[in-house]
C-alpha cells in the first residue's frame, strides 16, 4: 500500500496545446478539495485536465475541412520530448483507432516498468488531432484502477483555488501555446513497480482534398519493445479501394517550414481491404523505430482513404434513433465565384509579411478560373482599389493584377472597416449587373495583421454591427489573421457572423504557403446555397445540426446529424431532399430511407459503439461552441453555453467548458486485489451465488476491486425447473424461451475451434458478450472413427460494459483490464463504472450486472481438473433481460424481445419423434420435440429442437454472428 501511495501521490497529468505551464502550491500536484463529490470517493487528490476553447471550434460540416484554427499541416517547432530515464521502460504502446462512417474513436494504452530500487519519473507526450475531444482516461497500478470524470471547468477551478487557500497541494494546467493539442503525461513510477494508462479520444474526420485522414502522432520519447498502431475503417458508403494509402509523416527539421517528409515503410501493411472495410497496421520493431528517430519522436502514422461518391443526395445511416447524413456528390463542375481580396498594407505589414503576401497573391491570382471575377482592395490609413469594379479573370487581367500586388508597399494605420465596405460595394455592383446570380459564389477574403486603428469605425463591436448590417448574409466573409498582432477573437466573430470562418496565419517561413493553402480550400465551389430538408415531424425538436450551407467545395463533405422522435409512431420511410445552385441552375436531389432498416454497421465488431449518437453529440457541441462565439446577446450566449455544457458532461467529452478530473481514492479502505479476504463467502452445499447490485453510477464511480464483504453482494436465487430461461451451455446448446409465445426452443451452433460468436450485443447500452469456440477434447482421437463432428464448447468469453470496459473470462482468471486479473479461487466483486458490477462466487459462478435490469450468470465448468483430456468451459445464462434495449441482438440477445409461436395443432407423430412447426418473425420452421439438461439447475427441460444451426430461428445464418470474420 505504501508503494501505491508513493506512485499515485506523484502522478501529474497535463492537457495543453503545445507547452506545459504548471502552477503548484507545493511540489506534489495532487490537491484536496471540499466540493461535492461522490460519497464513496476520497477527495484528497484530484487532477484537472483542461482544454482551451480555440481548439474546439473548427469547421463542422461547412464544406471546408478544418483543424482547429490552423491548417491541417500545421506544426510547431519540434517538441523536445523529455526522454525517460534509461531504467524506466515503456514496455508497450498500443493504439487502436476505429473509424465508423468518418467518426473515429482512438484508444491509447501504454505500460511502463521500473525495475530499479528507486522511484523514477517517466514522461510520455502525444499530439492529438486539433478537433478531437478526450473522452476517457484511467490508470492501473498494483491491481488498482483509477478512472476519470468530466466536470464543469469553473467547478474544477474553484476546487483548485480552495485547495490553494487551505495550503493544500494543488496542480493546474494552463495553455501557453496555441498551435498544438498536446497531451503530456509525467508519471513517477515507484521502485520495482509497473503502471499503465489508457486514454480515449474521439473526432469526426473531415474530408479535404478528396480524402479523409486519420493521423496518430507517436512520440513516446524512447524506443519501445512492443509498439503497435491498428486502424480499423468501416464505411457503409463503400471504400474507394485504390485510394487507401498509409504512411509515416515526419517533420522536416532543417528549417522552420511546415513541410513534412513522407515515408512508406515495409512494416506498415494492409491487413484487410474489401468493400466497406479496411484494417491497416503499423508495427515497427526496435531497429525500425531507431531508423525513424533515435529519440523516439517517430512522427505521425497516417491512414488516408476516400469513400465512393455518386451524383445523388448522399448516404444516410440510422442507428438507435439517430441518423447521420453524409453529402459529397460527384459529377458537378466548378461554378463561378466572385471574390474580392482585401489586403492590409499598414506599416506593421512591412518586411517579411509583405513579401510573403505578394508571393502568395501571385500564386492565388494564377489559380483563378477564367469564369471567375475578382477585385483587390488595399487598406492602411486610407483605402485603395486596384479597379473600381470586378473584372473577369482573363490572362490579361490576372497579369495586370500581379503587377499591381507586386508593387505594394507597407505604411500607415489600419482602416479595416473601410476596406470591407469597399469590397461589399464591389460585390453589390457585380450582383446588380449579373443577368443571373444562380450558382455564383460571392466571397470576401481579408488579410490583416493588426487591430483597427484608423477610419470612421475602429471599435470591434461597431465594425461587427455595421458589416453584419451591410452583408445581410448575402456574401461569405473569410478573415485571415497574420501573426500574433492580429485581433483573432474579433476576426473570428466577424467571420462567423457572416457565413465564413477565420484562420490564423503563423509567422513562419512558409506563411505564403499557408495563404495559398487556404485559398485552395475555397477556390473550387461546386454547389452554393445548399439546403437539406427531411420529412417533417419525425425529428426531436432542435436536434438536427446545421442544414444550410453557403457552399459545397470540391474535395470536401457536408455532414448533418439528428435524432428521430422515437416517442412517436414514425412512418416506415424518411424523405430527404437537397436543393442547391450551380452553373446558373437550381438542382434538387432526393432520397428515401427506410427507418425500420437500421444500418448493418451495428453488427460489425470493429464499429464504434453507438457511433451515430456520439457523432451527433460531437457535431452538435462543435456547432454550439461556434454559435456561442458569434453570439452578441448575453442571454443567447448563456443558453448556447448551457446546452454545450450539458452535452459535454453527458457524453464525457473534454471541451472548452469542461475539465477531466482524475480521482485518487483514499488508500485506507482499499483492500489489495491480490489479497482478498474470505469474508461473506456463500455457504457450501449448493447455495446460490450472489452479486452486488449497484446501479446509477457514473464512470467516476469505478473504484479498485475489492473482495466480498459486509454490505457486499446480495443473494441471487437460481432459476428452478419451472422457470425456463435463455442460455447457452456445453456443446453449444442454446435454449431460448419466449414468454409471449410460452414456448421454449433449443438448437445447436456447430462452430469451429477458433470461431468467436456474438452471443449478446446491445448497441444502445454498449453491452456485449462474445464466446470463443474450442474442442471439448484436448486430443480429439474420436473424430477419426466417426462421421460426427467433435464436440465444441466456449472456453473463454469477453463481456463489455456500457462504459466500454472489457472483461476477459478464462478458466483460470477474470481479467478486468490490461494489468488487472482476478482468480476464481476466492469470492470477490468489482464495480466497473457506469453502474456495472461483476462478482465471483464459489469458484464457479460469475454474476455480471452491466446496468439496472440486466443480469447475466456465467457458469464455469471445471472439468479439466478431473479429466486432463477435457477442456474447461462456460455457460451463459440470461437471468434478467428486461433492461436490454429493443435493439439487443446476438445469437442469444435477439430473443429478449421476440415472440415465438408454436403450431401445436399441426404437430404430427413420425415414428417416435413428435414434429411440429414454429413461427419466428414470419418464418415457419420445422422443429422436433426434445429435451435438454439445464446444467445450472441440474434439471431436464423440454424444448422444441431446431436443426441446421438454427436456420430460420435466428436472423440470417449462424456465420453472420462471427466476430472478426
Amino acid at each position: 500500500m505504501h508503494r501505491l501511495k508513493d506512485v499515485l501521490s506523484l502522478i501529474w497529468f497535463v492537457l495543453c496545446m503545445a507547452c506545459i505551464s504548471i502552477d503548484f502550491s507545493e511540489a506534489d500536484p495532487w490537491y484536496q478539495t471540499d466540493i461535492d463529490t461522490p460519497a464513496f470517493l476520497a477527495v484528497d487528490d484530484l487532477m484537472v485536465f483542461e482544454r482551451e476553447e480555440r481548439a474546439a471550434i473548427g469547421g463542422s460540416g461547412s464544406g471546408m475541412a478544418s483543424s482547429g484554427d490552423g491548417f491541417p499541416w500545421e506544426r510547431e517547432d519540434e517538441v523536445n520530448v523529455v526522454e525517460t530515464p534509461d531504467p524506466v521502460r515503456i514496455r508497450s504502446l498500443r493504439v487502436t483507432s476505429s473509424v465508423t462512417a468518418r467518426y473515429a474513436k482512438t484508444v491509447v494504452t501504454s505500460h511502463m516498468v521500473n525495475p530499479t530500487n528507486q522511484s523514477l519519473e517517466a514522461t510520455f507526450k502525444m499530439e492529438l488531432p486539433g478537433e478531437a475531444f478526450i473522452s476517457g482516461f484511467l490508470i492501473e497500478t498494483e491491481g488498482k484502477v483509477y478512472y476519470s470524470i468530466v466536470d464543469e471547468k469553473e467547478k474544477a477551478q474553484r476546487t483548485y483555488d480552495a485547495a490553494k487557500e487551505q495550503g493544500q497541494t494543488a496542480g493546474q494546467v494552463k495553455q501557453t501555446s496555441e498551435k498544438k493539442n498536446l497531451f503530456a503525461i509525467s508519471i513517477n513510477v515507484a521502485a520495482e513497480s509497473e503502471l499503465s494508462f489508457n486514454m480515449t479520444y474521439e473526432e469526426l474526420l473531415k474530408r479535404k482534398d478528396g480524402h479523409f485522414q486519420n493521423a496518430v502522432a507517436i512520440s513516446p520519447g524512447q524506443i519501445i519493445d512492443h509498439l503497435l498502431v491498428v486502424v480499423h475503417i468501416t464505411e457503409p458508403q463503400g471504400l474507394e479501394e485504390n485510394k487507401l494509402d498509409y504512411f509515416v509523416e515526419r517533420p522536416q527539421l532543417s528549417d522552420r517550414s511546415r513541410n513534412e517528409e513522407v515515408l512508406r515503410p515495409l512494416w506498415a501493411e494492409t491487413k484487410h481491404l474489401h468493400g466497406s472495410k479496411a484494417t491497416v497496421q503499423f508495427h515497427p520493431k526496435r531497429e525500425e523505430q531507431e531508423a525513424l528517430s533515435a529519440s523516439g519522436n517517430l512522427g505521425k502514422f497516417v491512414v488516408q482513404y476516400d469513400v465512393i461518391h455518386e451524383q445523388n443526395a448522399g448516404n444516410i445511416e440510422i442507428v438507435n434513433g439517430y441518423f447521420v447524413h453524409h453529402f459529397s456528390p460527384a459529377g458537378f463542375r466548378p461554378t463561378q465565384k466572385n471574390v474580392v481580396f482585401v489586403l492590409d498594407t499598414s506599416g506593421s505589414m512591412s518586411g517579411t509579411k509583405m513579401r510573403q503576401t505578394k508571393e502568395a497573391m501571385d500564386t492565388i491570382l494564377t489559380d483563378l478560373r477564367e469564369k471567375d471575377a475578382f477585385g483587390i482592395v488595399t487598406f492602411e490609413t486610407v483605402t485603395q482599389s486596384w479597379r473600381p469594379s470586378l473584372l473577369p479573370a482573363s490572362r490579361e487581367n490576372v497579369a495586370a493584377a500581379k503587377e499591381y500586388t507586386g508593387g505594394l508597399s507597407a505604411g500607415g494605420g489600419t482602416n479595416l472597416h473601410q476596406g470591407l465596405v469597399d469590397a461589399i460595394g464591389m460585390l453589390e455592383e457585380a450582383e446588380a449587373n449579373e443577368l443571373s446570380t444562380f450558382g455564383t459564389f460571392y466571397l470576401i477574403i481579408m488579410l490583416t495583421d493588426g487591430a483597427p486603428t484608423a477610419g470612421e469605425l475602429t471599435r470591434p463591436d461597431e465594425i461587427k454591427s455595421d458589416i453584419r448590417r451591410r452583408l445581410e448574409s448575402r456574401y461569405s466573409l473569410f478573415c485571415l489573421g497574420f501573426g500574433r498582432g492580429a485581433d483573432y477573437p474579433f476576426l473570428e466573430q466577424l467571420s462567423l457572423q457572416n457565413k465564413g470562418l477565420a484562420r490564423k496565419i503563423y509567422e513562419d517561413s512558409d506563411a505564403g504557403l499557408q495563404l495559398v493553402g487556404f485559398f485552395d480550400e475555397v477556390a473550387t465551389p461546386l454547389l452554393v446555397n445548399v439546403h437539406i430538408k427531411y420529412s417533417p415531424d419525425m425529428m426531436v425538436t432542435n436536434s438536427i445540426s446545421t442544414t444550410l450551407f453557403p457552399t459545397y467545395f470540391e474535395g470536401t463533405e457536408l455532414v448533418v446529424a439528428g435524432q428521430l422522435d422515437t416517442n412517436k409512431t414514425l412512418p416506415d420511410s424518411m424523405f430527404c431532399v437537397v436543393t442547391a445552385e450551380t452553373q446558373d441552375t437550381e438542382i434538387k436531389l432526393e432520397m428515401t430511407v427506410n427507418v425500420k432498416e437500421e444500418s448493418d454497421v451495428i453488427f460489425d465488431p470493429q464499429a464504434v459503439d453507438d457511433f451515430a449518437q456520439r457523432l451527433w453529440a460531437f457535431l452538435t457541441i462543435k456547432e454550439l461552441l461556434r454559435k456561442r462565439i458569434a453570439a452578441e446577446l448575453r442571454a443567447e450566449k448563456q443558453d448556447l453555453t448551457q446546452r454545450a455544457l450539458e452535452l459535454s458532461l453527458k457524453y464525457h467529452f473534454v471541451t472548452p467548458l469542461t475539465s477531466l478530473v482524475v480521482v485518487k481514492p483514499d488508500d485506507d479502505p482499499v483492500v489489495d486485489a491480490v489479497e482478498p479476504s474470505e469474508d461473506d463467502i456463500a455457504p457450501e452445499g449448493g447455495s446460490a451465488p450472489g452479486a452486488s447490485s449497484r446501479g446509477g453510477g457514473s464512470p467516476a464511480s469505478a473504484g479498485p476491486v475489492s473482495p466480498a464483504g459486509s454490505g457486499g453482494p446480495t443473494a441471487f436465487d437460481l432459476p428452478t425447473g419451472n422457470q425456463p430461461g435463455t442460455y447457452v451451455d456445453a456443446d453449444p446448446h442454446f435454449m431460448v424461451h419466449s414468454p409471449r409465445g410460452n414456448v421454449t426452443v433449443c438448437f445447436n451452433i456447430m462452430g469451429k475451434p477458433g470461431d468467436v460468436f456474438s452471443l449478446i450485443k446491445d448497441p444502445v447500452f454498449g453491452i456485449s458478450v462474445d464466446g470463443h469456440v474450442e474442442n471439448f477434447h484436448r486430443h480429439d482421437d474420436q473424430s477419426a472413427s466417426t462421421s460426427e463432428p467433435p464436440p465444441t464448447i466456449f472456453d473463454r468469453l469477453v463481456v463489455t460494459t456500457g462504459g466500454g470496459r472489457q472483461v476477459l473470462i478464462t478458466a483460470t482468471s477474470v481479467s478486468l483490464g490490461p494489468e488487472l486479473s482476478m482468480t476464481w479461487d476466492t469470492d470477490w466483486e468489482a464495480e466497473l463504472g457506469a453502474g456495472a458490477s461483476v462478482a465471483v462466487r464459489n469458484g464457479q459462478y460469475l454474476v455480471f450486472r452491466p446496468k439496472t435490469g440486466v443480469e447475466l450468470l456465467i457458469m464455469r465448468h471445471d472439468v479439466a481438473r478431473h479429466r486432463v483430456d477435457k477442456v474447461d468451459f462456460f455457460g451463459v445464462y440470461v437471468i434478467d433481460g428486461e433492461g436490454f434495449s429493443h435493439k439487443v441482438h446476438g445469437i442469444l440477445g435477439q430473443f429478449q424481445r421476440r415472440k415465438i409461436h408454436l403450431e401445436r395443432k399441426l404437430a404430427t407423430v413420425d415414428g417416435i419423434q413428435v414434429k411440429g412447426h414454429i413461427w419466428v418473425r414470419g418464418r415457419r420452421i420445422e422443429v422436433i420435440q426434445s429435451e435438454k439438461r439445464d446444467r445450472l439447475t441440474q434439471t431436464v427441460e423440454p424444448c422444441w429442437y431446431a436443426d441446421n444451426n438454427a436456420e430460420g430461428v435466428i436472423d440470417g445464418t449462424y456465420t453472420d454472428y462471427l466476430v472478426g470474420g
